[in-house]
């Protein structure tokens, strides 16, 4: 029986054609035709005298062996250049891919374990034979001491970025860094929102020791000036900053990293020409009517209780059940502004009212222990599906449909004004209320009181005034439970203030007409005995 290379007119007539070896490394070259001829100048014929198929192989093996031993190294650029698509032995242990669109580039073979690795050494021709045969023979050196190349290469890629960070994994470490200093607990992407709108895309595999003056100013330039359209000062200033933030911590790895280009900027970028606009609000006397004006959806609970606390949205919105209790809010550190971890809670003193906002609450708990969950179906019994808290910008959406002229965080400011123009507090306490900061390191460590008691009153005055129309013109007060109402109106204050002042003028009348008065029985100007009335005689008696 033949085999398929005698059957096969094709097959037959290639085994039966030499193969030619060029010895200038261009590879094999076979005959298209089924006749043979001479061997072109420079080639080296190799016969096949087999045409059974194991024979076959076998010549075939032979003479690619035959090949790598006759086809000599290539030993310049110039003879690399000439070299046709595919892998070329340039040295020991190291090869030469060449693509078919004529790319070539560096592959140094080796095996560890019986396994073979391929490791590249760049690509030609920006690294020459000299240069590849010399990191070949440093790889050789290596392999046999028993180090892996790819291993100590991908260790120093990441000793490499470790110490060379890119902007985004620059930003990424900063942040995590001073996650425990920040005024407010943020995600990574909405503290390094900043940086991702103006530096992120074209800058943020660039590594920061790499950073320029020119690429800050050209990030920042069209957002840094007021006035054009579309500018947004503010956030370019916020990004600035954290730039600042995020070299700094890089140049305490990197002493490289150019923390200077900062300030060049600013230098370039001149002036904003942008003023800090205050957040709106509406005079303290329309606060009843704002009050009034909301419902009683989960949504409009939630500003009701940001509109009686006077707290942040931020620390509003995530509140859950188990922070309540009777009369008193814990509110966590993490969500208050100027406060870390480990810091007490915030005591929000719970008015009668306050409460009663809550038990309406209770109304759209669905399982997930907000108190002001968002719309949706929320958690129930064995659905994986859990709601988030209500999203505080809705807030700000809600009273502009309703027509008032101020965010939620206003309030704030309002509720100041009405203390301070009112004289409920002074403005130390006034700050306290709304959870500022007044003092300084040196006197919170002495001074540990929140004064609980003192906000309990002021906030139930405040509580009293915005829950009730009638209180427009109330400037202390206040609603007990049953109903019945206790107030102080301007009028009432001013009687008041003027009964004691005639109070006061009649007791300096009688404290002079004392002075003026003489004793039988005694003389002298001052006694501290009490004498019957029917002795005391004064100048006139005396007279008459």
């Amino acid at each position: 029986m033949t085999s398929h290379e005698e059957r096969c007119p094709f097959c037959y007539g290639l085994l039966a054609q030499p193969v030619f070896v060029s010895r200038r490394g261009k590879g094999i070259t076979i005959p298209s035709g089924p006749k043979s001829g001479p061997a072109p100048a420079g080639v080296v014929p190799q016969p096949r005298t087999s045409r059974s198929g194991a024979a076959g192989r076998e010549a075939a093996k032979v003479a690619a062996a035959m090949r790598r031993v006759q086809a000599p190294y290539p030993r310049t650029d110039a003879a690399i250049r000439e070299l046709a698509p595919g892998e070329h032995n340039v040295d020991s242990n190291l090869t030469i891919r060449v693509g078919r669109t004529g790319r070539a580039s560096w592959v140094f073979r080796w095996q560890r374990d019986g396994k073979r690795k391929n490791t590249g050494l760049g690509s030609f021709p920006a690294v020459g034979v000299k240069a590849a045969k010399a990191k070949a023979a440093e790889l050789r050196r290596k392999v046999a001491e028993g180090i892996d190349p790819v291993a100590e290469r991908r260790d120093g890629r990441v000793a490499a970025r470790k110490c060379h960070p890119t902007l985004r994994e620059a930003a990424l470490a900063a942040f995590e860094t001073a996650r425990t200093s920040l005024k407010e607990t943020l995600r990574p992407d909405d503290w390094i929102a900043p940086i991702r709108i103006h530096f992120f895309g074209r800058l943020e595999n660039k590594p920061v020791r790499e950073l320029t003056v020119r690429d800050v100013v050209d990030a920042l330039k069209p957002d840094w000036v007021s006035g054009r359209e579309g500018a947004r000062p503010e956030q370019a200033r916020k990004a600035l900053l954290r730039l600042e933030r995020i070299l700094k911590h890089a140049r305490a790895v990197d002493p490289s990293v150019p923390i200077e280009i900062v300030e060049l900027a600013k230098v370039q970028l001149g002036g904003q020409g942008h003023r800090v606009q205050p957040q709106r609000a509406l005079p303290w006397q329309q606060m009843p009517a704002v009050y009034a004006a909301l419902g009683v959806s989960a949504a409009d609970l939630g500003l009701k209780v940001v509109v009686l606390t006077a707290l942040r949205t931020g620390s509003v919105a995530p509140a859950r059940w188990g922070e309540m209790t009777e009369d008193v809010w814990l509110v966590p550190p993490e969500r208050m502004k100027g406060r870390v971890t480990g810091d007490p809670p915030f005591r929000v003193p719970v008015s009668w009212q306050l409460n009663d906002l809550f038990r309406q609450a209770r109304r759209h708990d669905n399982g997930s222990g907000l108190v002001f969950p968002a719309s949706g179906k929320g958690r129930r019994p064995g659905s994986k599906r859990n709601v988030g808290h209500i999203n505080p910008d809705s807030w700000r959406k809600r009273l502009a449909d309703l027509g008032f002229d101020m965010v939620p965080h206003g309030v704030r400011s309002v509720f100041v004004d009405w203390a301070l123009e009112n004289k409920v507090c002074d403005r130390e306490m006034a700050e306290r209320c709304i959870a500022h900061s007044v003092d300084n390191e040196t006197t919170r460590a002495y001074l540990r009181s929140d004064f609980l008691e003192q906000r309990r009153q002021i906030m139930a005055k405040w509580a009293d005034f915005v829950t009730d129309q009638t209180f427009h013109e109330t400037i202390a007060g206040r609603r007990y439970p049953d109903g019945m109402v206790e107030t102080w109106s301007r009028a009432d204050v001013a009687a008041e203030a003027e009964a004691e002042e005639s109070r006061k003028q009649s007791h300096e009348s009688v404290t002079e007409a004392l002075k003026r008065t003489r004793f039988d029985g005694w003389e002298g100007e001052d006694t501290n005995d009490w004498i019957p009335v029917d002795r005391v005689r004064t100048d006139s008696d005396a007279d008459s």
